[in-house]
């Protein structure tokens, strides 16, 4: 039975690599689980869930939605406006 190598006899080469692996399994896990909590925040808390993930078209078509509603002051319409706008098409269906 072969035993595993200890830290001390990787390489150089090696320990780059698997560090360079980790940090990207670690970067993918937190967008995914960020995106997954702005998608569970949508309906209570779009602003909060277009913080999480500003690119989702849907998200920012949802808080836009929520931005120019018939209160809403003129700041909110311009903020609700260019939101709207660098949403992509399909989001902007659900706008109206």
């Amino acid at each position: 039975m072969r035993r595993s190598r200890g830290l001390a006899h990787r390489s150089r080469l090696e320990l780059v690599v698997r560090g360079l692996l980790a940090a990207t399994a670690l970067w993918l896990g937190y967008n995914a689980a960020s995106h997954s909590f702005a998608d569970v925040l949508t309906s209570q808390a779009p602003d909060r869930a277009h913080r999480l993930a500003p690119g989702d078209g849907l998200i920012a078509a949802s808080l836009a939605r929520e931005l120019s509603g018939a209160t809403a002051s003129p700041r909110d319409r311009i903020r609700a406006d260019s939101l709207a706008r660098t949403a992509s098409f399909p989001p902007l269906a659900r706008l109206g």
